[in-house]
């Protein structure tokens, strides 16, 4: 069992980034360099800080078995996680509204 919740974190976390990563991504370029780096790519666009993303990589980087510092690192990056994926998210329809609206007027 605690095999699987470090496993599943682990899922989850990169599969939030990868996502936030996606719609980030301008160009080729960003996309494949977000697609490999995940944390560093959105440090470098000022969406999580060099803290949140260190702790990313610690989860990445932990045993399935150690699920308490799995789960220590999870707690630690989730409201700051939340937070920018709010902001990642909001930033991006409101620039699409921008679009639309400059194309309709």
């Amino acid at each position: 069992m605690v095999k699987y919740l470090g496993h599943e974190i682990k899922t989850l976390c990169n599969s939030v980034l990868r996502d936030c990563c996606i719609e980030m991504a301008t160009s080729k370029l960003d996309f494949n360099f977000a697609m490999e780096n995940y944390a560093t790519f959105l440090v470098k666009h000022g969406r999580i800080s060099e803290d949140v993303a260190k702790t990313f990589e610690n989860i990445n980087h932990s045993s399935p078995e150690a699920k308490d510092s799995i789960t220590r690192y999870f707690l630690m990056i989730v409201p700051r996680l939340i937070q920018a994926i709010k902001e990642i998210f909001l930033d991006k329809r409101n620039s699409t509204s921008a679009k639309w609206i400059e194309r309709s007027g």
